[in-house]
C-alpha cells in the first residue's frame, strides 16, 4: 500500500506542477480545496506529507496549520508566493516543518529536496506518541482526539466501548492482552457478573465493522487468553 499525500491548494495548475515534482517519491495523492475538506481528510487519512498553498483559503492557512497539528504531526510544506519573513516566522510557529517561497511556476526540484527531507522523519518517528496510531498495511486509523476509528478513509462509528478495546489492542500492537486486563482497563470498577461475555461480544461487534472493510482479521484470539491486533503485514495469507 504506497504512503499518501494530501495537497492542498484551490490553484489546479499548482496543484498539477506540485505532483509532478513528487512523481519519483511514488505516492498517493489526494486533495483538499477548501479548509473544512482539508481538515477532513487529515482526520481520516494518515498522510506521510502535507504540501499546502498558504494563499488557497478563505480561512488562515495559519489557522489551519495549527488545526492539522492538533489532529496529526504528519510533515507539512508550506508554499508561499508572498514571501514576507513575518508570514515565514507565523507559518512555522503555528506548526509547519518547511516554508518555501516561489514564483510562478514552481520550481520542481526544490519543492521534492524540500519534502524529501521533511519525510524522513515521518518515516522515522515512533508515532505512538502523536494524537493517532496507523495500523500499518491496512488502511486503519485511529484518532484519540476525535474519538473515531477510520478505515480507508470511512468512518467505523464504533461506540464508546468499542473504541476503548480498539485503543487498547493498538497501544500493545502485536503482542496478546489478557482478557483481564482488557477488562480492568475499560471497565475498571463496573460490576458484571460475567465479564468475559461482555467483552466477547464488544469484541465481536467490533470485528463485524472491521469485516465490512475486509479487514476482520485484524483482531486475533490468543485461545483461552486474550487478543491481539496485528498489522496487514503480520498476517499470513
Amino acid at each position: 500500500m504506497p504512503h499518501k499525500a494530501l495537497i492542498i491548494t484551490s490553484n489546479q495548475q499548482l496543484c498539477q506542477d506540485i505532483e509532478d515534482s513528487l512523481q519519483g517519491l511514488s505516492l498517493e495523492f489526494h486533495h483538499a480545496d477548501g479548509y473544512m475538506q482539508a481538515l477532513s481528510m487529515v482526520a481520516r487519512y494518515h498522510y506521510i506529507l502535507v504540501v499546502m498553498d498558504l494563499s488557497f483559503s478563505e480561512i488562515s492557512g495559519v489557522d489551519l496549520i495549527r488545526r492539522m497539528r492538533e489532529l496529526e504531526q504528519t510533515p507539512i510544506l508550506v508554499l508561499s508566493t508572498h514571501a514576507t519573513s513575518s508570514e515565514e516566522v507565523e507559518t512555522l510557529n503555528a506548526g509547519a516543518d518547511r516554508y518555501l517561497a516561489f514564483d510562478h511556476p514552481l520550481d520542481t526540484e526544490r519543492c521534492l529536496a524540500n519534502a524529501a527531507a521533511i519525510m524522513r522523519r515521518s518515516l522515522t518517528t515512533d508515532t505512538k506518541c502523536y494524537a493517532s496510531i496507523l495500523i500499518s498495511g491496512s488502511g486503519l486509523k485511529i484518532n484519540f482526539n476525535l474519538r473515531k476509528a477510520f478505515l480507508d478513509g470511512q468512518d467505523l462509528k464504533l461506540t464508546p466501548k468499542e473504541f476503548a478495546v480498539l485503543c487498547n489492542l493498538a497501544r500493545h500492537m502485536g503482542e496478546v492482552v489478557t482478557k483481564e486486563q482488557l477488562y480492568q482497563d475499560i471497565w475498571e470498577n463496573d460490576y458484571d457478573t460475567s465479564p468475559d461475555a461482555t467483552l466477547k461480544f464488544h469484541v465481536k461487534e467490533l470485528r463485524k465493522k472491521l469485516s465490512r472493510s475486509g479487514a476482520g482479521n485484524l483482531i486475533e484470539t490468543a485461545w483461552g487468553i486474550g487478543y491481539i491486533l496485528r498489522s496487514d503485514s503480520d498476517i499470513s495469507p
